[in-house]
């Protein structure tokens, strides 16, 4: 195992136990984010059902980057990279 997969394999071990939280300003930036992303008129369904779990993967992501920083607390900063990585993958 590289020291990339060990590290991941070590913040998802730390993260398993803990409950997880947005602030204020994280949670009204998702909500945000959330309605523009499904606010958009879709023109085929292919492209439906590539975007269909676009916010679940930026709320996972979101909470393993508040995790590598060591919080359990999920801020706007997470929440933009978090949401810039789902729109591009």
């Amino acid at each position: 195992m590289n020291r990339f997969q060990q590290s991941v394999k070590g913040v998802l071990s730390a993260i398993r136990d803990q409950h997880f939280t947005f602030s204020p300003r994280a949670k009204e930036l998702h909500d945000h984010l959330y309605e523009r992303e499904y606010s958009r008129e879709v023109d085929s369904e292919t492209l439906a059902a590539a975007t269909a779990r676009t916010e679940i993967l930026a709320v996972r992501t979101a909470m393993l980057i508040a995790a590598a920083e060591g919080a359990t607390v999920i801020d706007a900063a997470h929440i933009n990279a978090a949401w810039e990585v789902a729109e591009f993958s």
